[in-house]
Formats: structure tokens, C-alpha cells, sequence
């Protein structure tokens, strides 16, 4: 699976999991609910504001930074095994010496 793919399914699953939760938020404050299907609403809630939680870890926490920590390692070791200078360099073991050293 492709890498945009992958990302356009994320978000449309946060997206999907983030109006669900406010539907049922704005369900409770406005339309009464029978006594019988309180438990399975209460079940409902607590499953959704989990995913919610995860969500949230997910886009504002350290999972997304270290995702895209991740892809730019990538891209820049990918540039840097491009470069032919810099692989002729270090291969011919003619890396300039440090100053002050």
C-alpha cells in the first residue's frame, strides 16, 4: 500500500471515529434515551472515546513526530547515498580535518 494511501485512510478513519463521538455526545444532550439502551449507549461512548484518545496520542503526540522524524531520516539517507561526492569522499578517506582538533 502506498504511503498516501495509507495516510488518506488514517484520516478518514479519525474523521469517522471524531463525528461519531460528538453524534452521540449531542444525542445525549438532546434526545432522551430509554432506560433499556443506556447500558449499550454507555458502552458505545466508552469504546469510542478510546479510539478518540488514540487518536489524539496519535496526531498531537509523539507517534506523528516520530513518524515524520522517520521520513525525513529516510529521505535524507536516501539524498546522502545519492551523492556521489560525499560517497567519493569518505571512500577515498579524504574527509577534512576538524578545526581546533
Amino acid at each position: 500500500m502506498k504511503p498516501e494511501t495509507k495516510e488518506r485512510y488514517l484520516y478518514t478513519f479519525a474523521t469517522i471515529i471524531a463525528v461519531s463521538i460528538l453524534a452521540i455526545i449531542a444525542m445525549l444532550i438532546f434526545v432522551p434515551v430509554p432506560e433499556a439502551n443506556k447500558a449499550v449507549l454507555d458502552i458505545l461512548i466508552g469504546v469510542l472515546a478510546s479510539a478518540f484518545t488514540g487518536i489524539v496520542g496519535y496526531f498531537f503526540g509523539s507517534s506523528k513526530g516520530s513518524a515524520d522524524k522517520t521520513a525525513i531520516m529516510s529521505q535524507t539517507s536516501a539524498k546522502l547515498a545519492d551523492d556521489k561526492t560525499v560517497a567519493d569522499t569518505v571512500a577515498a578517506d579524504k574527509v577534512p580535518p576538524v578545526p581546533g582538533a
